[in-house]
């Protein structure tokens, strides 16, 4: 796909956005070249460098100790086991192939590739692997994100401080070695994609303690090496010795820049060559000519839905929750309101994981129905508040009218981020907008997260339901992706139409803007920056 919209000519003179530059943008641009090649030593993409801004994460780079990777830094400095590629597929990166699964689904044995060199000059090997998931555990690490790799044998035994031994990871040698799970997980194996599961040298962490993922001591098998970290952002070296062969570039230079609107100037500048474009912004540049043709769409595995709190009175009758349902026309407020940068949904799984039907049309738009729906259960005059972060505003005020057509009045307000997930926790939140992503692509995990009745309690939405829990339950203790397809679809469908246990509006894009000069960048949530970026 070609991305680029203001690019040719001025003056007679053909020449690219990246080359287009006036006065402080150019000095800006400069500064920027200056501190990268200061870090820079044996290039190989002759002096080119992407420039990538993006907000400030102020957050480790060490993702045991934090969730936050929106910026998908960590992920080109080290790496994970296996990982999606751009088509959604997995494949080994540090393994010579795919690990082998035992008959039972309990067994995983792996093959590393032999002397993986690491920036530091010296070699990964399978003790690094079983250090990183015994650190993953270990109550000193405080690990926000153990779910699923728990079933590695004996990792509760070092969760509760019971021993520093990760019994079910054996190796054998340095370069392989096996996992043994407690129960069967169809979900482990995507997990391992993930970047919290990212292999970490054993001597490089422990040589720095405290201060692994802060400063350019972290290190690892990535093609590209951190060699400066300010305040105001990073600079990132192509590695020459990458396993896989070098990128076709000299690096990366990460700008921190808070405020949306103001990366989109930049872009426009040709300050930066990528940037996500906040879909609050996308009706004010989609029309853009200096931008509009760098626009890249991208749809995440997310569900932006509305959160119903079945422990308020009002919304226990799920005719009232199929009423709220019928009222929304989905598709209108994708096209208008949204300006065609979602998908309406048709079920909850998003488009691209397991368990999404894309034969399925656009959750049903009939307000006469849901007129009769609340007529039927005795209601009238209803009323709630409806409190969203400033994020979901515009949606909020769609729903609010669609609503309001139906005789059902919401009370919108607008809470500060932190109120509202402290709400939300607390189950005082009585009807709210949430957007929900799977890392894993896996639909009945993306289910299980919220609405699995122990974790439905802590998310201010109470859903309950024995068969959705078994349906999920079953789905992911399969190893057969055909049977756990159907039972996954099996319990959107009891989620959606028939408890009527959330009501699922769109899918979401986040879209990011990309100078046509770079190819080899692509998203599965974050962005990828691996060898073949050029």
């Amino acid at each position: 796909m070609d991305h680029c919209g203001f690019e040719r000519s001025l003056m007679s003179l053909t020449t690219t956005r990246r080359g287009f530059i006036k006065g402080g943008a150019g000095l800006s641009l400069a500064a920027a070249a200056s501190l990268y090649m200061a870090g820079c030593s044996g290039s190989t993409g002759e002096g080119k460098v992407l420039r990538y801004g993006c907000a400030n994460p102020k957050v480790s780079l060490d993702l045991q100790t934090n969730t936050s990777n929106e910026i998908g830094v960590a992920e080109s400095i080290c790496e994970p086991l296996i990982r999606f590629n751009e088509k959604l597929e997995m494949e080994p990166v540090l393994l010579t192939k795919m690990p082998e699964i035992s008959a039972d689904g309990l067994t995983y044995t792996f093959e590393l590739k032999d002397k993986l060199p690491v920036h530091d000059g010296s070699n990964l090997t399978a003790n690094d692997v079983k250090f990183t998931f015994t650190r993953m555990f270990l109550p000193s690490t405080k690990n926000p994100s153990t779910n699923v790799y728990d079933t590695i044998v004996g990792a509760k035994d070092v969760m509760d401080g019971k021993t520093e031994e990760l019994a079910g990871l054996t190796v054998q040698d340095d370069t392989h070695f096996t996992i043994v799970l407690e129960s069967v997980q169809a979900i482990f194996l995507p997990m391992l994609t993930e970047f919290y599961a990212l292999i970490y040298p054993e001597a490089a962490c422990k040589a720095v303690g405290d201060s692994w993922g802060t400063g350019t001591n972290f290190v690892g098998t990535g093609p590209f090496k951190l060699t400066a970290e300010s305040p105001t952002g990073l600079t990132l070296e192509t590695f020459a010795d990458y396993h896989g062969g070098p990128a076709k570039i000299d690096g990366i230079e990460v700008s921190y820049v808070d405020d949306p609107n103001t990366l989109v100037m930049n872009y426009k500048a040709g300050q930066i060559d990528l940037c996500n474009l906040a879909p609050s912004l996308y009706d004010q540049y989609v029309d853009d000519e200096e931008v509009a043709g760098s626009i890249v769409a991208y749809t995440p595995a997310s569900t932006r839905f509305v959160n119903l709190n079945l422990h308020e009175d009002m919304f226990k009758d799920p005719r009232v929750r199929q009423a709220l349902s019928l009222a929304i026309n989905r598709d209108e407020l994708v096209n208008t309101v949204l300006q065609g940068a979602s998908t309406a949904c048709s079920q909850f799984c998003a488009p691209g994981e397991e368990g999404h039907d894309d034969s399925l049309e656009t959750l049903a738009f009939d307000p006469d129905k849901a007129k009769a729906l609340l007529a039927d259960a005795g209601v009238s005059g209803l009323a709630f508040d409806f409190p969203v972060r400033s994020r979901d505003e515009a949606v909020a005020t769609a729903l609010q009218e669609y609503w309001r057509n139906i005789g059902v009045t919401a009370n919108i307000s607008i809470m500060d981020d932190g109120m509202w997930v402290d709400q939300r926790a607390a189950g005082a939140l009585p009807c709210t907008l949430i957007t929900w992503t799977t890392l894993c692509w896996i639909g009945a995990e993306h289910m299980r997260s919220f609405f699995y009745s122990s974790k439905a309690s802590q998310r201010s939405s109470f859903y309950d339901s024995p068969t959705f829990d078994s349906l999920v339950d079953e789905a992911e203790a399969t190893m057969d992706a055909a049977k756990r397809t159907d039972l996954t679809l099996q319990a959107d469908n009891q989620l959606v139409n028939v408890d009527f246990g959330t009501i699922p509006v769109d899918w979401p894009q986040t879209p990011y803007l990309k100078d046509e000069d770079f190819s080899g960048i692509y998203r599965v949530y974050d962005f990828k920056f691996t060898n073949q970026l050029a």
